[in-house]
C-alpha cells in the first residue's frame, strides 16, 4: 500500500469515528452565540481533552511526539537553520516534498 492510500484510508477511518461526535458537537454549538458566551463557556467549547476523552487525548499526544521524534532523527540537516544572526533565531524546516522528490 502506497502513502497516499494509507493516508487515505486513516482520514476516511478517522472521518466515520469521528462522524457522529462531530454531528453531536455540531448540533450542541448550533445556538452558542460566540460574542456573548462567557470566557468558560468559550473555554469548554474549545477544551480537545474534554470532547475526546484523556485516554485518547493523551494516546494522540503520544503518538505526535513519537512521530516527531522519528522525522528529526532521519532530517538532522533540517534542524535549527538560522534565519538571522542573533538569540532564539533558528528554525526547523519539514518540507513535504521531500519525501516524494527524493530530495534530502
Amino acid at each position: 500500500m502506497t502513502d497516499f492510500n494509507r493516508r487515505l484510508f486513516l482520514a476516511a477511518t478517522a472521518a466515520a469515528v469521528a462522524a457522529p461526535k462531530v454531528a453531536s458537537a455540531l448540533e450542541a454549538t448550533k445556538n452558542m452565540d460566540w460574542e456573548t458566551m462567557s470566557l468558560n463557556a468559550r473555554n469548554a467549547a474549545f477544551n480537545n481533552v474534554a470532547h475526546v476523552g484523556p485516554d485518547i487525548a493523551r494516546q494522540k499526544a503520544e503518538a505526535w511526539a513519537a512521530d516527531s521524534a522519528k522525522v528529526r532523527a532521519q532530517r538532522p540537516k533540517h534542524l535549527n537553520l538560522a534565519y538571522r544572526q542573533g538569540e532564539r533565531t533558528k528554525w526547523d524546516l519539514y518540507p513535504a516534498f521531500l519525501r516524494a522528490c527524493h530530495i534530502g
